[in-house]
């Protein structure tokens, strides 16, 4: 679910993977390339975008 451009989506996606503890190279690598995802269509919820919660689920 992490290829979708659909920052819903995205949202639950990153969230599951926060609460379930799930860790895979490639998990990894495609939330990198999530976290600069910070333009005004990657928004999430007021100032959030899809960006800023790709890093706190890298992290998490």
């Amino acid at each position: 679910m992490l290829e979708d451009n659909n920052p819903i989506v995205l949202y639950h996606a990153m969230t599951q993977i926060g609460k379930e503890g799930f860790r895979t190279e490639k998990m990894i690598k495609k939330l990198s390339e999530l976290s600069l995802k910070r333009e005004p269509q990657d928004k999430l919820l007021g100032y959030y975008k899809v960006g800023d919660l790709a890093i706190s689920t890298q992290f998490y």
